[in-house]
């Protein structure tokens, strides 16, 4: 049994939280109808590390988002990050049999591009074009008709562990779901966030999320480079948790409701209480005080994303700078601080291109989510994306966009 005729369920299994959307496909595009989130155990980075904790948050998140959209839920396309996520350039040329491109010459090209980087113990999940060349004729994007006798492809290929997939696929099986697909977060994010102009003129994606902040960079209408730090707003809560003597859960209500990303913003004539561990005391603080623990961390983190940016070789022609989303980007002084430390243009992305609930989702934290589902609903060609032979064990799950891809482009 499937969802139901015109359904998709998207679903971000994140390492704070666990978000599913159920949207309904319209003639315009797709309408949210079904929104569910719970807290995320068994994760760390994105890996799962407890089969039974992510599961039971992957459920609970579905039951939530099947009630309020009234269906049930059986096949679902997960948004993935982690640490052992990778992503390439890779490069290959093909002789041309024929004198001219066809598609399967495209398909061909690609494979070899993508046979450069993937090595044992990885799944490849996205094959990425950047750009084609025929006969020495460079920057083509559609060489599909096209006459010659060598074909050249540029293409960022990503990859993860086996193990990462493995044990997604696992998790939904316990649900009684089936994974149709998986999509790099970043990727789906963009959909969300980005629009055709900033892909076009050089734009960095930087979704900083619980345990990871992942980085997709975009020029010349494609993904060029990514990345995933592996620091989030999960070390800011570590941070304050330390910092202050108290529970995690205490320093994340704290960092929620009264943290502030630069200190000289911070509020001076506010005060917090602050639980104590283990039966002692709450006391009261400065609310500033947080602002001492948070901006040095988020600082951090935004200079290992400008290091990024800087190594990949695209710092000079990102025309439309940053677009920063999830969760930690909505904290007061984030947008000033991430100006400071990146030293571009900053604006924050929040879910667009969808209908229906749009207010209940319109929040950077949901990026990912959002975007998976338009990515997905907007796609009619159930061929582009790879379908996992079975479920559970030794599922390969591995998407195939290069068609959504040109269509957008």
């Amino acid at each position: 049994m499937g969802n139901g005729t015109g359904f998709v369920v998207a679903v971000d299994v994140g390492t704070s939280k666990v978000c599913a959307v159920v949207g309904r496909r319209t003639p315009d595009g797709v309408d949210v109808v079904g929104f569910g989130t719970h807290e995320s155990r068994g994760l760390r980075k994105g890996q799962v590390v407890e089969l039974e904790a992510t599961a039971e948050s992957l459920r609970a998140a579905l039951d939530e988002a099947e009630l309020m959209a009234g269906i049930d839920a059986r096949n679902i396309y997960v948004g993935i990050s982690s640490g052992q996520q990778r992503g390439r350039l890779a490069e290959a040329s093909l002789r041309l049999g024929s004198g001219v491109v066809n598609p399967g010459d495209v398909d061909r090209v690609l494979d070899l591009a993508r046979r450069q980087v993937v090595r044992t113990g990885q799944e490849v999940l996205h094959t990425l074009p950047v750009e084609f060349g025929v006969d020495g004729e460079a920057g083509l994007r559609r060489p599909a008709g096209l006459s010659g006798h060598w074909l050249h492809a540029r293409a960022h290929v990503v990859t993860t562990s086996t193990q990462t997939v493995q044990n997604l696929s696992r998790c939904a099986d316990r649900c009684g779901v089936v994974v149709d697909g998986m999509v790099m977060e970043t990727l789906a994010s963009s959909f969300s966030t980005l629009d055709r102009q900033e892909r076009e003129r050089g734009v960095v994606l930087v979704d900083i999320g619980g345990g990871t902040t992942d980085i997709a960079v975009w020029h010349g209408g494609a993904i060029v480079h990514s990345a995933v730090i592996p620091y989030g707003g999960d070390n800011v809560t570590k941070d304050i948790a330390i910092g202050l003597s108290t529970s995690w859960d205490a320093a994340a209500r704290l960092k929620e409701q009264y943290g502030c990303a630069l200190t000289d913003r911070a509020d001076t004539r506010s005060t917090i209480d602050v639980p104590g561990l283990m039966g002692r005391p709450s006391q009261k603080m400065s609310a500033a005080l947080l602002a001492t623990i948070i901006e040095p961390r988020l600082d951090e983190i935004l200079r290992l994303v400008r290091r990024e940016v800087e190594l990949c070789g695209y710092m000079d022609v990102l025309e439309s700078g940053y677009v920063l989303t999830g969760g930690s980007v909505v904290m007061p002084g984030s947008v000033e601080l991430a100006r400071r430390a990146l030293g571009a243009s900053i604006r924050v992305g929040v879910p667009v291109g969808v209908g229906g609930l749009l207010d209940v989702v319109r929040q950077p934290r949901y990026a990912a989510a959002v975007g998976l589902l338009n990515f997905v609903a907007r796609n009619r060609d159930p061929s582009l994306f790879y379908r996992a032979p079975q479920r559970g064990i030794g599922a390969r799950i591995r998407t195939s966009l290069k068609g959504f891809i040109d269509r957008i482009l």
